[in-house]
């Protein structure tokens, strides 16, 4: 069975067309999983592009995509809940302070190398 990822695949190689695939859930990738991503997609020529907003701005965001969910919580009490849930220093969970760090340090720095002019 093809996989998400492998319909999107055949549908970039598919076009000459310029094609843009954003999500905001790709910044949880690992190194392991950008570089793998970025394979696949040769030999197009490729720009990465990362956007990103201050945590207050995301946390307000998540709790609004919550409250479509459902979620009874005010803002502050999903503020509170996010700094509560910050996991001890030998945790390896994703948080949210780790989001800017780990979209910098590890997918951009590991797929420098794959941009072709």
């Amino acid at each position: 069975m093809t996989g998400a990822w492998e319909r999107q695949v055949d549908g970039i190689r598919s076009t000459n067309e310029r094609v843009v695939l954003s999500h905001e859930h790709l910044v949880l990738a690992c190194s392991a999983q950008a570089e793998r991503a970025v394979r696949s997609l040769e030999p197009r020529r490729l720009t990465i592009v990362i956007t990103a907003r201050d945590l207050a701005r995301q946390v307000a965001s998540s709790w609004q995509q919550q409250v479509k969910q459902r979620f009874r919580g005010s803002l502050a009490e999903f503020a509170a809940d996010v700094l509560e849930r910050a996991p001890a220093a030998d945790e390896t969970t994703h948080t949210w302070a780790d989001r800017d760090r780990e979209c910098r340090d590890h997918t951009v720095a590991r797929t420098r190398g794959h941009h072709r002019g």
